[in-house]
């Protein structure tokens, strides 16, 4: 958050500074006799009254912290940002505000407000399908009331074997510079992970999936009875774990790592097109390491079950690997 100040000049005291103001101050108020430092930058000195807009107000003269240069700046400014500085938190070593007014964690209002806004934009979209914001909200609900259903010890044990198989390691903070890398993010209160690849800063590309938007017209995945939520649905607190390979070539290398691709007619129920016609990213964003109704994996739209596509599914498929979807550079 930026801090609205107007520099005085060089000074070597807050009375020093005060009378760089001359006549746009009114009269001197108290010194600040404990040492207040607010949002990491600024020290208050001295609370004064200023002429703004033509009106008396309560400012502070502050010390920029680390320099020379004082400043002032209106009290109310020092208040809001003192509130946000408050109710900013970490999550993974990012800052955000915690506050209701914030869309941290998914749930069904804040959900609905959005898709309704969203839908405000695309006239064309809300004329056509006029019900589509209510069917969004029940598939919402049929999304994460499966979810829920999920037995999450079996969960676990699948996230495990996919960690340990392709050497991620977990990591507590995206504050360190991951890039070019593999990642998984998972969502234990709904049983699912999410993997993904990342050519830029792993936490530039997390921070842009827990701040999507919802887009209406490609919110359904098929029908709207099946249709499966996409990972960027969930938001920030959302997100409880997070796992990191770097090493992909590596990965992609370990010939253990390696089974035959199977034909394109034995997996073409979950996908349009050849692979070979797609792009890196286009193929990294569809990994599918749990292949099965129990969708663990969000990164590839399944349906949900009951959906008639599942009556086309070999149940007995192996499992799809890494290796299957991801080209080595």
């Amino acid at each position: 958050m930026n801090v609205r100040i107007n520099k005085l000049s060089v000074a070597k005291t807050a009375n020093e500074a005060v009378e760089v103001l001359g006549d746009s101050f009114i009269c001197y108020k108290r010194m600040i006799d404990d040492e207040i430092v607010v949002h990491n930058c600024l020290i208050l000195k001295m609370l004064i009254d200023v002429k703004h807009d033509g009106k008396a107000k309560e400012a502070y003269i502050c010390k920029i912290l680390k320099r020379r240069e004082f400043c002032v700046v209106l009290k109310e400014e020092i208040e809001k940002v003192q509130l946000r500085d408050k109710l900013t938190k970490k999550h993974f070593g990012v800052e955000y505000v915690d506050h209701q007014d914030f869309y941290n964690k998914l749930n069904k209002k804040q959900f609905e407000l959005q898709f309704k806004e969203e839908l405000e934009k695309d006239a064309d979209l809300k004329e056509q399908f006029p019900n589509i914001a209510k069917e969004a909200v029940d598939n919402l609900k049929t999304n994460i009331d499966y979810f829920k259903s999920l037995n999450h010890n079996s969960f676990e044990k699948c996230l495990k074997t996919v960690v340990d198989r392709y050497y991620f390691k977990e990591v507590t903070s995206l504050e360190k510079d991951y890039s070019n890398c593999l990642y998984i993010m998972v969502f234990d209160e709904y049983s699912q992970f999410y993997i993904g690849k990342t050519t830029q800063y792993l936490e530039q590309r997390i921070c842009n999936h827990w701040s999507s938007k919802i887009v209406p017209w490609r919110f359904f995945w098929g029908e709207k009875e099946y249709s499966r939520i996409s990972v960027d649905t969930f938001k920030r607190l959302d997100c409880t774990r997070i796992f990191v390979a770097t090493n992909i070539k590596g990965i992609l290398s370990d010939s253990s790592n390696r089974i035959t691709v199977r034909k394109i007619e034995e997996t073409n129920c979950f996908f349009t097109g050849k692979l070979e016609d797609m792009s890196d990213l286009e193929i990294a964003e569809r990994i599918v390491i749990n292949n099965s109704p129990s969708l663990y994996c969000l990164s590839d739209r399944v349906f949900l079950p009951n959906s008639p596509i599942y009556s086309k599914i070999n149940k007995s498929m192996d499992k799809i690997t890494i290796y299957d979807f991801i080209k080595a550079k």
